[in-house]
């Protein structure tokens, strides 16, 4: 065999290899990159706080408030995060009560109350945005 057939079969045989293995490795690569930024969303959290402040002379009454990195598309999980004080956790457990909905949008989300607005404060977390 001659030196340039046998260059020009391990160029063939490289790029078989570079098509069969290079290249889906790469994929995986790149999919495992977006799948850890996925697991870094769902760990972090974000903190808000729910006001007295209320749209809406009747019911239903609204509130929207900015959250960095929500998108209109997230679905996270919220949950209230009570005072340390019983008194006051008791007060905000019947706010957070109130809450009806919350609605994410573009860098904010929106609470809904459907009868009652609180009249208390609520501190909330909120993760997977």
């Amino acid at each position: 065999m001659a030196l340039t057939e046998f260059l020009e079969t391990d160029l063939a045989k490289a790029s078989v290899f570079n098509a069969k293995i290079v290249v889906p490795v790469n994929a995986l690569i790149v999919e495992k990159d977006a799948l850890a930024a996925d697991v870094s969303s769902l760990k972090a959290v974000k903190t808000a706080t729910i006001t007295t402040t209320w749209t809406g002379s009747t019911a239903p009454y609204t509130q929207t408030i900015a959250v960095t990195g929500v998108t209109a598309n997230d679905k996270p999980i919220i949950s209230p995060v009570y005072s340390a004080t019983l008194a006051t956790a008791l007060l905000e457990k019947e706010a957070w009560g109130m809450v009806g909905k919350i609605e994410t949008g573009a860098g904010n989300i929106t609470v809904t109350c459907f009868e009652d607005k609180p009249v208390t404060a609520v501190n909330i977390q909120i993760k997977g945005v």
